[in-house]
């Protein structure tokens, strides 16, 4: 089973990108491109069901009274082999999923298929989505980032979202990132 993840490279281009602090004419320091970061809490455990009829049962010895006890099993959990990319085809079905679906739209990059775009239109920016398993860094205007994650936070359990801000910096996947003037 493989799952892809952003490389290091990916990250740090996304980060560095030209021209992410230049404003076009007529726009605010609110229009601005952002970064913000977010996690899917207990990502595998909101994959999609497994459907092929295989029928799988955890066994599992109770702490509390040694008892033996068994139960179906019916998502994917951590540890089981293909449970990061039935995670990743969960996240791409429904981030790609068009907005007359009821999804964001994004469009999945061909040679790197853990970034995400969402093209731009008169009414917003481009956004540009990093994942890394189930790890999110986020890079648009602030106010179609939090459009966004009202979407994701309808269909999947989230952490709170981190803003990047002036001394104030994010981690993501270890990385420290901070900004300044």
């Amino acid at each position: 089973y493989y799952a892809g993840t952003a490389a290091s490279a990916s990250v740090r281009l996304a980060l560095l990108q030209s021209g992410r602090h230049v404003l076009s004419a007529g726009e605010t320091s609110a229009e601005k491109l952002v970064v913000s970061t977010d996690d899917v809490t207990s990502a595998f455990c909101q994959s999609h069901k497994y459907n092929d009829g295989i029928d799988r049962f955890l066994k599992l010895n109770s702490p509390l009274d040694g008892v033996w006890r068994y139960f179906d099993q019916h998502k994917p959990l951590y540890g089981a082999c293909s449970a990061p990319v039935r995670w990743q085809d969960t996240f791409a079905e429904w981030i790609t999923s068009s907005a007359s679906a009821g999804g964001p739209g994004f469009v999945r990059s061909m040679n790197a298929g853990s970034i995400y775009y969402q093209p731009p239109r008169p009414e917003r920016k481009e956004l540009l989505l990093v994942l890394y398993v189930d790890d999110i860094m986020l890079i648009g205007r602030k106010s179609d980032q939090l459009s966004f994650y009202a979407q994701l936070n309808a269909r999947f359990q989230c952490k709170p979202v981190q803003w990047l801000e002036p001394g104030k910096p994010i981690d993501y996947l270890g990385l420290t990132i901070h900004e300044d003037a």
